[in-house]
């Protein structure tokens, strides 16, 4: 007998069909189960084994835009690994400046005057004192300026995050409150 789906599973089902907007809760026949129905031949969600249900986000992956499977995940990594150079700023620490630096470019009231990659370069140089190309700003980032770097663009982020009123300022002292 096929393996059940796992309550996560179900989760993450939920959750990704309420991100891309096709599931609605009193509706039984609303976008999230046609394509159950596509996907598997299946009308009630419930009903999924673990397999179908993997075949289901894998469908909401598509849908989403984003990878579909682990083992496009796993060529990535191998193809970083490969291009890393020891000592240097990590795949790992590269992928969380863009995700700072396009955090702080959601946050931008006004046009960029920079690419993203040149506004990086500015920020690798004022903060890091090396000198950066945008066609290859991580070049000379050694794994350590990598950690400092992702500090210095989550500290931006909070900057501009407190200036557009997405989280509250600090009060001042830090004390117990006398």
């Amino acid at each position: 007998m096929p393996e059940k789906m796992s309550t996560g599973k179900r989760r993450t089902i939920y959750g990704m069909a309420t991100q891309l907007g096709i599931y609605d809760k009193d509706n039984k026949d609303d976008d999230l189960h046609a394509l159950v129905l596509r996907v598997t031949g299946k009308e009630s969600i419930g009903q999924l084994t673990e397999k179908e249900a993997n075949l289901v986000i894998r469908e909401m992956v598509k849908l989403k835009g984003g990878q579909t499977t682990k083992t496009e995940r796993n060529a990535r990594k191998k193809k970083d690994l490969q291009n890393h150079r020891p000592g240097m700023i990590s795949p790992a620490q590269q992928r969380a400046v863009w995700f700072q630096m396009y955090r702080l470019e959601e946050l931008d009231t006004e046009p960029p005057q920079l690419s993203r990659a040149e506004r990086l370069c500015a920020i690798i140089k004022k903060y890091l004192r090396v000198d950066a190309a945008a066609k290859d700003p991580f070049r000379f980032v050694t794994l350590e300026d990598g950690g400092t770097l992702i500090e210095v663009l989550k500290k931006m982020v909070r900057y501009e995050e407190r200036r557009a009123g997405k989280i509250p300022q600090r009060c001042g002292g830090g004390g117990n409150g006398r």
